[in-house]
């Protein structure tokens, strides 16, 4: 059984800004650390995580691998599909797309899809008491953490490179134009 699932935020990046980064290097906002194999395959390793409340929290980590993006003047969408790295068979499958578009003021980030549910029978039943809850939860976190990412690698682009200062250096200036050896 599939599950259609959505959430969203804006952010305050300009869209072609944006864009590029996602273009150029994905793996700085879908993943913490990615080796220059993983940015060639476009397949990354993230968290998903469910803040449960009471201090308590759940968390998975997952592959994700994204798709072929297609992009015009004003929107960029990236397909993407991630499963579990372990318990695969407990956990649900995702199949999406991230939309990136501009928005007033700076960036829409969008991510839909469905998810498989896991474990039959079982998994329709904790579906519907619990597990819609905590698949848009995770979704939610995702999306902000990701929002949250492409802020930051738009400040970093943006800071000046550091330079060393250059100091004024007083030559001597000399009345005669002669050299003096001796």
């Amino acid at each position: 059984m599939q599950r259609w699932i959505e959430a969203s935020t804006t952010i305050r990046v300009a869209f072609a800004r944006a864009r590029d980064v996602l273009l150029d290097d994905p793996g700085a906002i879908f993943s913490d650390a990615t080796a220059v194999e993983d940015r060639h395959t476009r397949r990354f390793r993230t968290e998903l995580s469910v803040d449960l409340g009471g201090g308590a929290s759940m968390h998975q980590e997952v592959v994700l691998q994204q798709g072929v993006p297609r992009s015009t003047e004003t929107t960029l969408a990236l397909p993407v599909t991630w499963q579990a790295t372990g318990r695969a068979r407990l956990l649900p499958i995702f199949d999406g797309e991230l939309e990136v578009s501009e928005a007033r003021p700076g960036t829409g980030l969008r991510l839909t899809g469905t998810y498989t549910v896991p474990l039959g029978v079982v998994g329709r039943l904790g579906n519907g008491v619990v597990g819609r809850w905590l698949a848009r939860r995770s979704l939610d976190a995702l999306v902000e953490r990701l929002a949250g990412r492409l802020e930051s690698e738009d400040q970093r682009l943006d800071s000046p490179v550091p330079t060393l200062e250059r100091v004024p250096v007083a030559l001597p200036v000399y009345e005669h134009p002669e050299i003096y050896v001796g």
